[in-house]
């Protein structure tokens, strides 16, 4: 028995629908919708490497600077005492460091009290040096 045309027609379409053939690939819009994903997972993934690459530079300038600093404190900490005071802010000057000189006394013995100052990006790095003079 044959059934009729509209039937055989519905059996027909569906044996060619979508659900039951079989694929071999992809579809574009899959295709289009893998490359969204993959775009912006790399475009958040750029963004943190940028980011990093930002807060590293920072870092390395603020142990620049820290080092300076370190250095000048040093370099003061090391000249005889009567050597200071006329020294101190030409070798601060060659580095870049503010320094501020302030005398006082202890026990009568005089003694120089450096500040030295250098501003970053993160704010101002300060480093104190204490020379007592030396005892007769």
């Amino acid at each position: 028995m044959d059934s009729p045309p509209e039937i055989a027609s519905v059996q027909m379409n569906s044996r060619f629908s979508i659900r039951n053939r079989n694929r071999f690939g992809f579809m574009l819009l899959e295709m289009l919708v893998a490359f969204g994903f993959l775009a912006v997972a790399m475009a958040i993934v750029i963004k943190m490497h940028q980011a990093r690459l930002e807060y590293d530079r920072h870092a390395t300038d603020r142990l620049r600077q820290q080092l300076a600093i370190e250095n000048v404190s040093q370099h003061l900490a090391s000249l005889d005492y009567s050597d200071v005071l006329q020294s101190a802010t030409t070798i601060a000057d060659q580095a870049g460091v503010r320094v501020v000189i302030d005398e006082f006394t202890v026990n009568s013995r005089n003694g120089l009290h450096l500040t030295l100052n250098i501003d970053s990006d993160g704010g101002s790095l300060n480093h104190h040096v204490w020379r007592l003079e030396p005892q007769p």
